[in-house]
């Protein structure tokens, strides 16, 4: 995983729809068959990637957040069948057949060009649950074998923000809900 390197006026966040049990327990269990590091990684989809935010921005971000996630109703995400993003890049994951829409429409919404995270992306947005992130081709299989066995339906209500360290190490900060806006 590529992440940012940030200074020591920075920090770095990422913003994700968590995956559920038993579905998250699977496809830890498929990264760990393949032999993948990050296999101990929540299982999610990506929202915002890695983002270099300054230190103390983390109130108005989320404030920002907040704000740009009334209104967005509950969704729901079907997981199923594996694809790969090679030649691209050395990456076996589960593919949405419902909810990629949603999701697609989410990192815009986060990323919009008034808000604070706001930037370019290093790849296309392409809503996945990543099951192995390696070169090796017989550990990419070995994940794909695994993850083929999985499918999952689940409602996103919440998002997490999370901050990552240089180690690739997650902490979670907190959960953001997607809400409906008051008629009244």
């Amino acid at each position: 995983m590529d992440l940012p390197v940030p200074t020591d006026r920075e920090r770095v966040i990422g913003l994700t729809v968590p995956v559920p049990e038993p579905w998250a327990s699977q496809v830890r269990s498929a990264r760990a068959a393949a032999g993948d590091p990050l296999a101990h990684t929540a299982p999610h989809v990506t929202i915002l990637p890695p983002t270099l935010i300054p230190a103390d921005g983390l109130p108005a971000v989320t404030s920002f957040l907040g704000t740009t996630l009334t209104g967005v109703p509950a969704f729901t995400v079907h997981l199923a069948g594996v694809e790969s993003f090679e030649p691209v890049s050395p990456v076996v994951y589960l593919a949405l057949t419902q909810g990629a829409r949603e999701c697609t429409d989410l990192q815009a919404r986060v990323r919009s060009a008034d808000g604070p995270l706001c930037g370019e992306l290093r790849f296309p947005y392409h809503p996945h649950v990543t099951l192995a992130h390696l070169p090796d081709h017989r550990a990419q299989d070995r994940a794909a074998r695994v993850g083929r066995g999985i499918e999952a339906v689940f409602v996103v209500e919440h998002l997490h923000l999370h901050e990552l360290g240089a180690d690739g190490s997650s902490t979670y900060l907190r959960s953001l809900p997607l809400g409906v806006r008051d008629a009244g």
